[in-house]
C-alpha cells in the first residue's frame, strides 16, 4: 500500500502542475478518455473515476465523466444499433436469442426503468448493460438519460474519492494518514451503502410478498 501510494503521489507530482495550468484541456481530455473507453467497453472505470478526482476535482471531474460515460454509452448504442447487431446476433445461442425477443416490447416500453436501475446497481458492470441493451431493443434516447442519471452517484462518489486521496497523498505519504482521512472515507462509506441497495430492496420486495 505505500508504495502504491508513493507512486500516486509521483504521478500527481509530474501531472497536476500541467493539469492546474490547463483545466479546460485538461476537462475536455478526460471526458474524451472516459467515452473512448467506455465506447471500446474497456473496464477500468474506478481508476478513471480516481484519476478525474485527482485531476479536476470533484465537481469538474463528475461532470466530465458523466457527459464522457453518456456519450461513450450512446455512441456504442448507435453503431452496435445501425452497423453491427444482425452480425453480433448471429454469435448467440438460440435460446439468449429467444430470450431477447421475449423481452424486447417490455424493454421498449420500460426501458429507461431498467436502464436506470441497472447503472445505479455497483454489482453491474457497466461495459455490461452497456453491451446489453442495444440487444435488447433499447432506444437511444431513453438509454442515453438513464445512462446519466444512473451513474452519477458512483462515478461522483469515485471522483470524490480521486480529489480526496490527492489531498491526503500531498499532505502525507503515511498510508494511514492517507486512507482514514475524512476525504477518503466518506466517499468509501456512501459507496459502501450504495452496493447495499440491492440487498436491502431485495429484503423488502420478499417482506411484499409475504404480506
Amino acid at each position: 500500500m505505500e508504495h502504491a501510494l508513493a507512486v500516486l503521489h509521483s504521478w500527481l507530482d509530474q501531472v497536476l502542475p500541467w493539469a492546474d495550468r490547463h483545466p479546460a484541456l485538461t476537462f475536455t481530455l478526460y471526458m474524451l478518455t472516459y467515452a473512448l473507453s467506455v465506447l471500446l467497453l474497456l473496464p477500468g472505470g474506478l481508476f478513471l473515476g480516481l484519476a478525474g478526482g485527482a485531476l479536476c476535482g470533484t465537481l469538474a471531474g463528475s461532470v466530465s465523466a458523466i457527459v464522457g460515460a453518456t456519450l461513450g454509452a450512446a455512441a456504442f448504442h448507435y453503431l452496435t444499433r445501425r452497423y453491427m447487431l444482425t452480425r453480433l446476433r448471429c454469435w448467440l445461442p438460440a435460446h439468449c436469442l429467444h430470450r431477447l425477443d421475449q423481452i424486447a416490447p417490455q424493454i421498449q416500453r420500460d426501458g429507461f426503468n431498467y436502464m436506470l436501475a441497472a447503472r445505479l446497481m455497483p454489482m453491474v458492470p457497466f461495459w455490461l448493460s452497456t453491451l446489453a441493451a442495444p440487444f435488447a431493443s433499447h432506444r437511444i434516447l431513453p438509454f442515453a438519460i438513464a445512462t446519466a442519471i444512473g451513474s452519477a452517484p458512483l462515478i461522483s462518489i469515485t471522483v470524490s474519492l480521486g480529489a480526496g486521496l490527492r489531498q491526503s497523498i500531498q499532505q502525507s505519504l503515511a498510508p494511514t494518514d492517507a486512507l482514514m482521512s475524512p476525504s477518503v472515507l466518506v466517499p468509501l462509506f456512501i459507496l459502501a451503502l450504495l452496493s447495499l441497495v440491492p440487498v436491502a430492496l431485495r429484503h423488502a420486495k420478499a417482506k411484499f410478498n409475504r404480506a
